[in-house]
């Protein structure tokens, strides 16, 4: 019964470690390589190293992110990248290392001030646990209820990988193959903006000026609220605001970021393009903007920008501007590219409804994981 658990605070429970020891010397990672390097945030495990030294395998531990409050449960030998972290080793005496990670997913904590919290507040937090044997039997009915939902989750995956593969193939198969131009000859103008420092938080009304971030460029997406204030000491560079009809695409970044195009369809007032994406105008007596946006964003596409990119590593490459201009792509008359783009549009409507689904049944997989957690620490399981 849960008036048989006991008290404590979670430094008794739980002895950490600086991970200075483990930090990895070099970011160049391979997926041939043995050692995974680890971050307590979601991307998890990072890369891979070759690096022998310094690798921890006293696990299983917890490593905890010190700025986030992040966890993540380990049991396999592992580098990490940074020192913002904890690695905490549960006192086996009192409690079992998965039952206590397990009830750490469940603590609400602030955490929006930049600092470290383990040392001074998160490790005095006081949580009340059972017996070891009740532990274990509650980690095994966590567990087995994670693994029916795990296999419901990957199901849904799996489907959403399904309708990314049919979107690409809709695409590619609407475009013609002839009648190509080069990019060039299809714009107006092509320039990057400005980024001026001492940027702060995003705004979303129309009387401060703002910069977007490159993370306002997605994939036939446009994010206009991720941006960040311009300070009200300096000038706008008016020549760079944005409006409607502008196709951007990101000139610099890791390669999964660099190239990503999107048409803006609605943005605000005062919002400015940074000088990490370009800004294209197209001739529309040639192209339509929404065709160049479902062009540059087709599989066939995709794969010639990524030819123009250059750089030393995967994590920092630019966009060559004139190897990009010089990709021909495929411009049939008006009319005929108001077709493909209605019959795109059409086909791709019944996969995004499909897609809809999926995310509200992986947003309910994940609203019971909680439920789960929620119970299993109520003494409910």
């Amino acid at each position: 019964m849960k008036k048989e658990w006991k008290e404590y605070s979670l430094e008794e429970l739980l002895s950490y470690e600086q991970p200075t020891p483990y930090i990895v010397e070099s970011t160049e990672y391979d997926d041939s390589f043995e050692t995974p390097v680890l971050t307590a945030g979601a991307s998890f495990i990072l890369g891979y190293t070759d690096e022998t030294d310094g690798i921890y395998n006293q696990v299983p531990v917890i490593i905890f992110d010190d700025f986030t409050t992040a966890s993540k449960y380990v049991n396999f030998p592992f580098k990490v990248k940074s020192s913002a972290m904890k690695i905490l080793t549960a006192n086996k005496e009192l409690v079992l290392p998965k039952f206590i990670y397990y009830r750490m997913q469940t603590i609400n904590f602030e955490h929006s001030t930049h600092k470290r919290y383990w040392i001074q507040q998160y490790s005095k937090i006081k949580v009340k646990i059972p017996s070891l044997p009740e532990q274990k039997r509650i980690v095994n009915k966590i567990e087995e209820l994670f693994s029916e939902l795990d296999s419901a989750v990957e199901t849904l995956k799996k489907t959403k990988d399904q309708l990314a593969v049919y979107r690409n193939a809709v695409i590619d198969s609407c475009l013609p193959q002839d009648e190509l131009k080069s990019i060039d000859d299809c714009l107006v103008s092509m320039g990057q903006g400005w980024s001026p420092k001492c940027l702060s938080h995003s705004i979303m009304n129309d009387e401060e000026w703002a910069v977007i971030k490159t993370t306002a460029v997605q994939h036939g997406s446009f994010y206009y609220e991720e941006n960040k204030a311009l300070p009200p000491n300096l000038e706008p560079r008016c020549q760079h605001e944005l409006v409607v009809g502008d196709l951007l695409i990101t000139r610099a970044g890791p390669r999964v970021r660099c190239g990503v195009c999107c048409l803006v369809k609605e943005t605000k007032k005062r919002l400015l393009n940074c000088d990490k994406v370009y800004r294209m105008k197209v001739d529309e007596s040639t192209i339509l903007p929404e065709y160049m946006e479902l062009v540059l964003n087709s599989p066939r596409f995709v794969k010639e920008i990524d030819l123009c990119k250059t750089g030393g590593s995967e994590s920092g490459l630019n966009l060559t501007q004139d190897r990009f201009l010089k990709i021909k792509i495929p411009v049939p008359t008006k009319k005929e590219q108001q077709s493909i783009i209605k019959d795109v549009a059409l086909k791709l409507s019944v996969c995004d409804n499909i897609e809809k689904i999926v995310n509200d049944a992986l947003a309910q997989a994940e609203a019971m994981r909680r439920s789960i957690l929620k119970k299993a620490f109520e003494g409910g399981l």
